[in-house]
């Protein structure tokens, strides 16, 4: 029987899967580990890690897609928390894998170059609570006192978000207003609009904890934020 291009394996201590890819993955490799991950992340608690390693993989065959975005789906409605991948940066995988992220709304991902600078990561980010969801371009209204701004979503979480490409940059610690607009979709939450603490501030991006909200505005933006990922994956030949 061949060997299958994947190994799976769990520190349930820590609530972390780890999995490690080697060679061509295909789409049939793919879809058996989607089945073994399903199974595997059923003994870990919701907000479990996960740490990819894709240093010994040369490619993933295009067709992997399908069973692989299916994968992700499942990592975020199993409330994943951080997921890290490990990569050499010159590999062909490393591309290929930075490229659908950057064409598709999901998760974001952290990447190193080891496992220790992985979990060196995980350690720093102990105590962040919530998955950050990537939206493509998502643009975000925003106020400090009477001061108007716009910019875009760089990630977001249930527990506050990052912006950058804005029209000013507020000082840390201030207190902004927060307006984020998403297209009408039956009964799903369509506007956010909320009260912000800045808690990171440079030239180009801030980061805000949102403030006060409540646990079924926390629910119905996570819905939403899981909607948003759902959204189809343009996958580009580059």
């Amino acid at each position: 029987m061949a060997r299958t291009p994947y190994q799976i394996k769990t520190d349930h201590k820590q609530n972390r899967l780890y999995l490690t890819l080697h060679g061509t993955v295909s789409k049939s490799d793919m879809a058996h580990l989607y089945t073994d991950v399903r199974f595997t992340v059923a003994d870990l608690d919701p907000g479990f890690s996960v740490i990819t390693d894709l240093r010994a993989c040369k490619t993933g065959a295009l067709t992997a897609l399908e069973p692989l975005t299916k994968l992700m789906g499942f990592l975020i409605e199993n409330k994943v928390r951080e997921v890290i991948r490990i990569v050499d940066e010159g590999q062909v995988i490393s591309k290929q894998a930075k490229n659908l992220e950057s064409q598709s709304q999901s998760y974001s991902v952290i990447y190193v170059y080891s496992e220790e600078e992985a979990k060196q990561q995980l350690t720093l980010l102990k105590d962040r609570e919530n998955l950050r969801f990537r939206l493509l371009d998502h643009p975000v209204c925003y106020a400090i006192g009477q001061i108007q701004g716009q910019g875009v979503l760089v990630d977001i979480s249930v527990g506050g978000c990052a912006v950058n490409r804005a029209d000013s940059i507020p000082t840390q610690d201030s207190v902004v207003r927060l307006t984020i607009n998403f297209q009408e979709n039956g009964e799903l939450l369509s506007v956010l609009d909320c009260e912000g603490l800045v808690i990171r501030s440079d030239r180009n991006e801030f980061a805000i904890a949102f403030q006060n909200l409540d646990e079924p505005t926390k629910t119905a933006l996570w819905t939403r934020l899981v909607a948003e990922t759902r959204c189809e994956i343009k996958v580009g030949r580059s």
